[in-house]
């Protein structure tokens, strides 16, 4: 751009409006994943906590017989 002579509005704001378009368009799919991620990191977590009290228990029935 700078070889092209004096920078203007008109050269600037393209690519600007462009990166804008973009910056949204990866929000606009990043913050959905993220907040999928976290709901599913948090599914997992609590499955794993039944789990691991099943398992508990399944060991102090054993050690009672």
């Amino acid at each position: 751009m700078a070889e092209a002579g004096q920078l203007t509005i008109d050269k600037v704001a393209g690519p600007v409006g462009e990166a804008l378009i973009m910056t949204a368009a990866g929000l606009a799919v990043a913050i959905p994943a993220v907040l999928g991620y976290n709901l599913l990191g948090r599914k997992v977590n609590q499955i794993e906590a039944e789990l691991e009290g099943f398992a508990h228990d399944l060991r102090e029935i054993g050690r009672a017989h």
